[in-house]
């Protein structure tokens, strides 16, 4: 047999028995174990309807959301009233954190049952405590946060966990959902207050305080004005302008009418000092102007004060920006004020100016 054909032989050969076959299909998800998704109490039904979303597309913030198997698993009416709750606590105790994230993720958006449940709170509790991943944190902080945590008796844990959790994006999940479900919890409030004060994490410190937007508790209103009001001129520049914007803009209770003259008066000197950072403080200008309890000269001088901001150049420029918006929609001539702006070195500036010039 000649070389040439030893060679085509043995290609042959190789084919026939598949060796070389290229392998397309996706390799179905095999269970193994008795947690998690391959948990035996577990609803089968859903089990099957979780199989194909783990093929879908993963990233740092989840699941593809164009991904079919993951759009059926969103619009699934199994679980609705917290039919699905018992199965995805299941998902919570799996080492895949794609199924985890499943498990929160639903939790979170459609899950209710145990919210009031304690043993399947407690559950949802102890995953978040031991939680380290990045992705799954986020939903498994609002999972734990929609829990009534007095009816459980949880409040402890779940105190603990926000203050110390040694996942800082668990921290700040928990930060912004556990307050609205749990504002009339004993201590709560006053936890939050604190971490809004005084915690290490800028992060932690803003969603705590934005908490307050929804969740303040009955007879708390004036004192969380006054603290946003505190806040609003803190040396963080990102807490400060969220806490000026929640302090104008809050319509709760008849809005923060209280500490408007206080606010101005800041956001005024910060201006001058070129000390804004956040585009929410020249925000808070634009919101607290449409408050019908504003008054003719407090509005007049919300104006004055945007126009003050815009022209230090010491301020961050896209709150400079948006503060010349605000003058070119409300001032008489506001439009002819934003010419000056043209040629600004700052490019919010200047193409906030170009868009008011063309009328858009």
């Amino acid at each position: 047999m000649s070389k040439v054909h030893v060679i085509a032989f043995v290609i042959a050969a190789a084919l026939a028995t598949g060796c070389c076959k290229e392998n397309t299909s996706e390799k179905p998800t095999e269970l193994s174990g008795t947690t998690g998704l391959a948990n035996p109490g577990n609803d089968k039904a859903l089990v099957e309807l979780t199989k194909p979303v783990l093929t879908c597309k993963w990233a740092s913030y989840g699941f593809d959301s164009s991904c079919a198997a993951f759009k059926t698993w969103n619009e699934s009416p199994r679980f609705k009233n917290g039919a699905g709750d018992a199965t995805l606590v299941n998902y919570l105790d799996d080492t895949e954190e794609k199924v985890r994230f499943l498990g929160a993720r639903m939790l979170s958006q459609k899950g209710s049952t145990y919210r009031k449940d304690k043993a399947l709170a407690t559950r949802v509790v102890g995953a978040a405590e031991k939680e380290a991943s990045k992705v799954v944190a986020s939903p498994m902080g609002r999972a734990v946060g929609n829990i009534d945590l007095a009816s459980v008796g949880l409040i402890p844990q779940v105190q603990k966990m926000i203050e110390s959790h040694s996942n800082a994006d668990m921290r700040e999940a928990l930060a912004s959902g556990t307050l609205f479900a749990n504002r009339e919890a004993p201590g709560v409030y006053d936890l939050f207050v604190k971490l809004a004060r005084t915690d290490k994490d800028p992060k932690v410190r803003k969603a705590a305080a934005a908490a307050f937007w929804t969740g303040t508790p009955n007879g708390k209103h004036d004192e969380v004005c006054r603290l946003w009001l505190e806040l609003a001129g803190d040396k963080d520049g990102d807490l400060a302008g969220h806490s000026a914007y929640h302090c104008a803009f809050t319509s709760l209770d008849g809005g923060c009418t209280g500490q408007w003259d206080a606010l101005l008066s800041l956001i005024e000197r910060q201006a001058k000092n070129g000390t804004v950072k956040s585009s929410f403080t020249a925000s808070a200008l634009r919101y607290f102007y449409d408050q019908k309890k504003a008054t003719s000269a407090q509005k007049k001088r919300a104006i004055a004060i945007a126009k003050q901001l815009v022209e230090n150049t010491g301020n961050d420029g896209s709150a400079r920006g948006t503060a010349l918006d605000f003058v070119a929609k409300q001032d008489p001539g506001g439009k002819a004020y934003a010419t000056r702006f043209e040629n600004d070195k700052e490019f919010f500036v200047k193409n906030a100016a170009k868009r008011i010039k063309e009328g858009k």
